[in-house]
């Protein structure tokens, strides 16, 4: 760095100062920041989401576990399909799954 300050401008190892302790602020703010856990269903509101789901299908509430379901909502014109989670009993959103370490949706 002696060699750019002296021989170009100081202004370079400036600048790389700056956006080497910006780059490293956000990587820590990132690191110490909540993840996003999605809250579990309550039991009441578990138990009214299969009695939704089960009259939609046209099921009763059998002892069986049926196949991944899935649910389709707009949202600002465009698709989108909710994947349910039988651990949290909640539909989540795109790009969120079931932890297996900390057990929940994320």
């Amino acid at each position: 760095c002696p060699y750019l300050a002296v021989k170009i401008t100081p202004a370079i190892p400036v600048v790389g100062g700056i956006l080497f302790f910006f780059v490293m602020g956000t990587l820590l703010r990132t690191s110490f920041s909540d993840p996003g856990v999605l809250p579990r269903a309550t039991p009441d509101e578990a138990a009214d989401l299969e009695r939704q789901i089960d009259i939609a299908n046209g099921t009763s509430s059998g002892g069986y576990r049926p196949p991944p379901r899935t649910k389709e909502v707009i949202i600002n014109g465009q698709t989108v399909k909710l994947k349910y989670c039988f651990t949290c009993k909640i539909f989540r959103p795109p790009r969120a799954s079931h932890c297996s370490l900390c057990d929940n949706c994320v």
